[in-house]
Parts: structure tokens; C-alpha cells; sequence
């Protein structure tokens, strides 16, 4: 997500907050919560900013950095929870590295981190169906410009590793695979 660079917007406009936030991200900061803790939470590419909606109607202090839809400038400050949803299937592989460090570098010591992305297997089962031209390993684009990538669960959790964050859990409920990811408590 390179704000100097041209992006076609890519996310998928709703109004309801997603599944990862509603499935994975609502409990995360709800234990907070019941913690006595009140979680700062930054929805990093957040597209027209539902997820953070949802999260502000809660008592959520939620921010929101999207480089196309705004605020164009990632928030200053460090985060509890770090939230990168649907990001990395819509950026090109070589971006995704930065965007995992900079994500890392917005979430506090002992912060979590959780990455979402469409299942490769279903990227690719589609890209094939319909007929997507590939543009690198893996990546895709499909009629109106919207570059689509697989990436592997090892992908997925190499990227987290990279960036200096420790898998918590892996999983793939039916059409995502999420990653949560804990920053090292600072020594």
C-alpha cells in the first residue's frame, strides 16, 4: 500500500462490518474488555471503514488508515490490536513484506495482530474458472483491474514471522484463513 503510488481501489464496498471482524476480531477485543482493559485497535486497510463503525458502536476506541478511502496517514501511536483484513489478497506480493512490517510497527509490545485473507485454493479455483490472467505467482487480475492473490497459509505465516511477530493460531474456517500474530512484550 504505497500512498505516493496510483491504487484502483479493491476492497468490496459494504455496509456490515466483515465476518473476521465479527468471527475473530469482536471476541479478541471483547476479552479485553471483560479484562478491565480498554483496547486501542487500528483497522489497517480499513476501505470505507465498516469494521471500525462496528467497533466505535461498541465502546471500541478504533482507528482507522486505508491509503485510497482515508485517513490517508496511518494513525500515530501503538495499538493493542492490529487488524489487516481481505489487505493482502488485493496488494501484489512484493508489497506485502512492508505492509506486515509497518503493521508490526504499529502494534504494542505484547499487541496482537490479526490477518485475514481469501483461502489460496479458492483464489486459484476461481482465477482458473474464469479465466484470470496471471500477472506473477500466483497473482491475478480479473475484469476491472482488481489484482487478486493466493497466498499459502506458509506464505501467510512467513510474512508475520519476517516482520518480527509469533504465530498464536492458525486457522481456515470456511472461504478465510486467519493468522493472529503477538508482538514480543517489550524486556
Amino acid at each position: 500500500m504505497d500512498p505516493g503510488g496510483p491504487r484502483v481501489s479493491q476492497e468490496i464496498a459494504r455496509t456490515k462490518p466483515s465476518r473476521p471482524c465479527v468471527e475473530i476480531l469482536l471476541g479478541l477485543v471483547t476479552d479485553r474488555m471483560l479484562a478491565g482493559e480498554a483496547p486501542r485497535v487500528l483497522d489497517f486497510g480499513a476501505g470505507r471503514g465498516a469494521d471500525v463503525r462496528f467497533l466505535r458502536s461498541i465502546g471500541v476506541q478504533a482507528k482507522a488508515y486505508d491509503p485510497i478511502h482515508g485517513p490517508p496517514k496511518i494513525p500515530g501511536g501503538l495499538f493493542d490490536l492490529v487488524s489487516l483484513i481481505y489487505v493482502l489478497n488485493v496488494v501484489p506480493r512484493a508489497e506485502r513484506p512492508q505492509i506486515m512490517r509497518q503493521v508490526a510497527a504499529k502494534t504494542a509490545p505484547g499487541g496482537l495482530v490479526l490477518v485475514a485473507v481469501r483461502p489460496a485454493d479458492e483464489v486459484t479455483r476461481q482465477a482458473e474458472a474464469s479465466g484470470w490472467p496471471v500477472v506473477e505467482p500466483g497473482g491475478y487480475l480479473p475484469t476491472g483491474s482488481t489484482y487478486q492473490g493466493a497466498i499459502p497459509r506458509a506464505e501467510l505465516v512467513a510474512l508475520g514471522t519476517a516482520a518480527g511477530l509469533r504465530v498464536v493460531s492458525l486457522r481456515s474456517p470456511a472461504k478465510m484463513t486467519a493468522a493472529l500474530f503477538a508482538k514480543p512484550a517489550a524486556r
